[in-house]
């Protein structure tokens, strides 16, 4: 495989994908009123409740910005091709995500004849009342290439919120019941923001009727088949802790547009309201990822992507804030189910929790972190085959 070396989708993938790590610093410690930027800088910070304050602020800055970073590759876009403000449908969670639909996303027209996948789920899990898929949606970008994404719904049909809620492993398997990834493959929900007893926050919860998603993309070994070979996925489904939702950061539109210089990529920006009581925070340590699940106008995923913010932002009641991302490799559908990771404040639990609570809670926070990672490699290792003109 090789890899691009176009300056602009180095910055892309490094926004999106490496939070600073081997694409220089992450951002500094901007609040809404402005501050240091990163290396590698997201656009803009939190603004006040009516909206549209630092769509071209600095690094960790509000309208007016405070010292932006050195790369900034959405600081220059021009959001031009229309936005999406229509609820399509009822949000998947409760205090984090919005299903919304309106302007058309990416540019890759959609044939799901060739392009999509159900592909039937077997799960193990002790988590009574959880429902997944029950099938899982696999595409592909062009009707010839063999890498893969994953979509695959998670439901909590119960009456308790659990939290850390993990496929260990996540196997694509071909009709003879072999693995086609690496059976150490493992994945968290993204799902709604809740607070352990341990004090911690984390975006891996599910309360009463709400749905996450387990995500993963898969290229094939070589010159071998992945997309046409898999038959069905495989998982064991369980959780490590219960919680309460906490906190209220939705996302309330999305606008789509060009990133011009030094040439044009198509663009997501997602805007989300804090109407919780009290602040929050948005990427407190350098960098928050919010998957997009794009979906057909059935609701149907047609895959997924990331946008990120990678300066650390405090986001008042009331205020709102942005992520954003590249559609480099998207289908053009209008719809998606879109999610805004944040930490709430500090609370007094974490400074009574047990050291064994504490410990156990820092533990699955690690391997949260190790899923994820090892995810966005496999992304970012995908998108790099997308060549921007």
């Amino acid at each position: 495989m090789t890899t691009s070396t176009h300056p602009l989708r180095e910055a892309l993938l490094c926004a999106l994908v490496l939070a600073g790590a081997g694409c220089g610093g992450g951002g500094g410690h901007g609040s809404s009123a402005g501050g240091r930027g990163g290396t590698v800088a997201a656009p803009g910070g939190a603004s006040g409740a009516g909206g549209g304050g630092g769509a071209t602020g600095g690094a960790g800055g509000s309208a007016t910005g405070g010292a932006g970073g050195a790369v900034d590759p959405f600081a220059s876009c021009v959001w031009d091709l229309g936005s999406g403000t229509t609820v399509a449908g009822p949000a998947p969670t409760t205090n984090d995500s919005a299903d919304l639909s309106g302007a058309v996303l990416g540019d890759i027209a959609f044939q799901p004849a060739t392009m999509r996948r159900a592909i039937p789920v077997q799960v193990t899990t002790s988590l009574t009342g959880f429902v997944v898929g029950p099938m899982a949606s696999v595409t592909r970008t062009d009707p010839t290439t063999e890498a893969a994404s994953l979509v695959l719904p998670v439901t909590n049909r119960s009456a308790t919120v659990q939290c850390f809620i993990r496929a260990l492993p996540l196997l694509w398997r071909d009709a003879a019941g072999k693995p086609l990834n690496d059976p150490q493959t493992f994945d968290y929900v993204g799902g709604a923001v809740g607070l352990t007893s341990a004090g911690t926050y984390t975006d891996t919860c599910l309360g009463p009727q709400e749905t996450g998603y387990l995500l993963d993309v898969q290229s094939p070994a070589g010159t071998g088949a992945l997309y046409t070979t898999v038959a069905s996925i495989a998982l064991t489904l369980d959780a490590s802790t219960t919680g309460v939702i906490a906190g209220s950061v939705r996302p309330y539109q999305y606008d789509v547009g060009h990133c011009p210089t030094p040439d044009p990529v198509r663009s997501l920006r997602v805007w989300a309201r804090n109407g919780g009581q009290t602040y929050v925070q948005v990427a407190p340590d350098g960098m928050a990822l919010g998957p997009a699940i794009l979906l057909d106008e059935a609701g149907v995923p047609a895959g997924w992507t990331y946008v990120s913010r990678d300066v650390p932002t405090l986001v008042d009641a009331g205020q709102t804030t942005q992520m954003v991302g590249s559609l480099i490799a998207n289908f053009s559908v209008s719809r998606a189910a879109l999610f805004f990771s944040f930490d709430g404040p500090p609370v007094a639990a974490a400074t009574t929790a047990s050291p064994a609570l504490a410990r156990t809670t820092d533990d699955q926070m690690k391997q949260v972190g190790r899923a994820r990672a090892a995810r966005r490699a496999r992304w970012q290792a995908v998108m790099a085959r997308h060549q921007i003109p």
